[in-house]
């Protein structure tokens, strides 16, 4: 098997690790790029549309570069979805832990400290 050091990778963001991609280290250059361009997007995203964006850019780049920054575009994407999938995940199960910590509390507390008159 090849060394990993002679693919390109892409970047950690987020507490996502970085992801060493197929691609020969001799395209680093349109990982880097492409991961740059969809961070762009994600920051400004209603100027164009994604597809509209992935395509403009592949058109520029050269035959072979293309595919590896297409793949890198989408691990991007992809990277950050996973992150807002935990952050989710998380925010979910924060509510759940205080919902079972309210369930468990005395059932003979009333709600507000006042007894109906």
């Amino acid at each position: 098997m090849a060394d990993k050091s002679s693919f390109a990778i892409l970047p950690a963001i987020d507490d996502q690790p970085p992801i060493v991609t197929r691609h020969p280290a001799s395209f680093q250059d349109a990982i880097t790029g492409a991961s740059s361009i969809a961070e762009q997007w994600m920051a400004s995203p209603l100027k164009q549309s994604l597809v509209d964006l992935l395509d403009h850019w592949k058109e520029r780049m050269p035959g072979s570069a293309r595919a590896p920054f297409q793949e890198a575009f989408l691990m991007r994407l992809e990277q950050r979805l996973r992150t807002l999938a935990v952050t989710n995940q998380m925010g979910m199960e924060a509510p759940n832990k205080e919902m079972s910590s309210a369930n468990s509390s005395d059932p003979d507390q009333s709600l507000g400290g006042h007894e109906d008159e």
